[in-house]
């Protein structure tokens, strides 16, 4: 079995002993990104046949330019000649016979061709390499698109907890509306008005509510495990927010030099000149060699048993298909010269957008966490205060500190995210706050 193969069967194996697996109770960031790989996702999948499918046409062509090897059998009935003045050495059965059956063993190698063969394989070198460094890349997007993913969720669930106390506090408020219209305190309206509230707030309720359902949904998805929704996520730890953010010109010189997607077109730009390169060597000439062993069941003097010889092939004329692979050839080059230069463009224009928005983030940070101080302090009066059976409405102090949660982690995953998507840009992952040691 050849190696892909093998690999192939490996990888199947080792993704159905996985599979076998339950998620993890409760799944924390780290384990999910931890399976980004072992769960094979489709677009993992896709991309990894990707690799196999550069790597078969690279040993393709190289294998069309090396040594070829054929055995021909030849089965004939022929009727033996009457010529009364055959040699009387053809009286043996050897000449007389019906059966003049032939084999041939035929070895042919290209020998020389000027070049051609060195750009051919170095063309689909280049190619195989593009789908390789294209790899890299989807295991990045797949990696951020898990933290996103897990983001959603724990988000979801603040948000789920904040809509709760928001809507039990406008149940309470009603209640006591109703309480006091029944003792003519309060009119109609005011309790209409209050229980339109309380509506809204069910229905904000039951709007989080579906959002958790959706973004386990969506977890279980990016994870490859559809219909396997998580239960409880472990939240990240924020240790990781107060680095210091660098010059954005290293950022830029780190996406120029490693950027995944920027390696991946300068490979395939590679590739593309390296076939305008053999395009333009198909008119040289071509010398190769044969070797030919073979058994004949009928023999004669111009019938040999060995051959060996050394054929030199000249183009003369090709009809234009020379010149127009080279056009081809030419004009791709030119497409992924215009794509390298996009995405340059646009990488620089995402990393720009990445660092004013950390800049712009830490701040909304450091805003949330004084606010959480604030509503917590304002928290543990309005409990004084409630234990003292003062009028406070302690209710609506634990939403707003719900509140102020929400918008504190709101911002720090943010933070992380972006984070996450500087290292995929500039292709070094020690930007990324949950990257592990060694990891490249």
């Amino acid at each position: 079995m050849n190696p892909g193969g093998r690999f192939a069967i490996g990888l199947y194996l080792c993704c159905a002993a996985v599979l076998a697996e339950p998620l993890p109770q409760p799944l924390s960031l780290e384990q999910a990104l931890s399976l980004s790989e072992a769960w094979q996702h489709p677009t993992l999948e896709a991309q990894l046949a990707e690799v196999e499918l550069a790597r078969a046409r690279r040993d393709e062509t190289a294998a069309d330019l090396g040594l070829d090897a054929r055995f021909i059998a030849d089965g004939r009935w022929v009727e033996a000649s009457t010529n009364d003045n055959v040699n009387d050495a053809q009286d043996d059965s050897r000449y007389t016979s019906h059966n003049d059956t032939r084999l041939h063993l035929i070895v042919t190698k290209r020998l020389y061709d000027f070049g051609q063969s060195d750009a051919r394989i170095a063309a689909a070198d280049a190619l195989r390499e593009v789908e390789e460094l294209r790899l890299q890349a989807v295991k990045g997007r797949r990696r951020v698109e898990i933290m996103r993913s897990f983001f959603e969720v724990v988000l979801a669930d603040l948000a789920a907890a904040e809509a709760e106390e928001a809507m039990a506090i406008e149940y309470v408020r009603l209640d006591r509306l109703r309480e006091r219209n029944a003792l003519k305190q309060v009119s109609d309206v005011s309790v209409a008005e209050q229980d339109y509230r309380y509506q809204s707030a069910r229905a904000a309720r039951y709007r989080a509510q579906a959002r958790q359902r959706t973004s386990r949904a969506q977890l279980a998805e990016t994870l490859n495990r559809p219909g396997e929704l998580p239960g409880d996520l472990v939240a990240p730890l924020p240790e990781y927010l107060e680095r210091d953010v660098p010059e954005l010109n290293q950022w830029l010189e780190q996406a120029l030099g490693r950027n995944p997607t920027l390696l991946a077109l300068r490979a395939e730009a590679e590739a593309a000149r390296e076939q305008m390169r053999a395009a333009r060597y198909e008119n040289r000439p071509v010398l190769r060699g044969e070797l030919q062993a073979s058994d004949y069941e009928r023999e004669f003097a111009t019938r040999d048993k060995y051959r060996a010889g050394i054929s030199l092939e000249v183009p003369l004329y090709t009809g234009g298909r020379v010149d127009a692979r080279r056009a081809e050839a030419l004009a791709t080059v030119q497409k992924v010269d215009a794509r390298l230069a996009q995405a340059q463009s646009e990488i620089r224009q995402s990393l720009r957008e990445a660092w004013e928005r950390i800049g712009v983030l830490k701040v909304r940070r450091e805003q949330a966490l004084i606010e959480m101080d604030f509503r917590d302090l304002n928290l543990d009066q309005a409990r004084t205060l409630y234990e003292l059976e003062a009028r406070a409405d302690l209710g609506n102090n634990m939403a707003e500190f719900s509140a102020a949660r929400l918008r504190r982690a709101q911002a720090e995953y943010q933070l992380a995210l972006t984070w996450a998507e500087v290292a995929l840009l500039t292709g070094h992952p020690e930007w990324d706050p949950f990257a592990q040691p060694g990891e490249s």
